[in-house]
């Protein structure tokens, strides 16, 4: 049995009604562990990404409160 079969089959078993595919499970732990403050590159060693232009479309997709909230909780005081 294939993954993409098997995912489908567990989804509609839990009457998930969305579109399911095995790749969601890596862009579900990526864009997680960005929300959660890991590093960058700690995305693209999990992922196992070789070019770290790659993990960076996944910051590209967050939406931009996501990105700046991140920045406001991070940028220095004196700013």
């Amino acid at each position: 049995m294939n993954e993409t079969f098997f995912i489908r089959v567990l989804a509609k078993r839990a009457k998930i009604e969305k579109r399911t595919f095995p790749h969601i499970f890596r862009h579900s732990l990526a864009t997680n562990l960005i929300l959660r403050g890991a590093s960058i590159l700690l995305v693209k060693e999990q992922l196992g990404h070789t070019d770290i232009q790659t993990t960076m479309n996944y910051i590209q997709r967050l939406p931009i409160h996501v990105i700046k909230t991140q920045y406001d909780y991070h940028a220095p005081a004196y700013l």
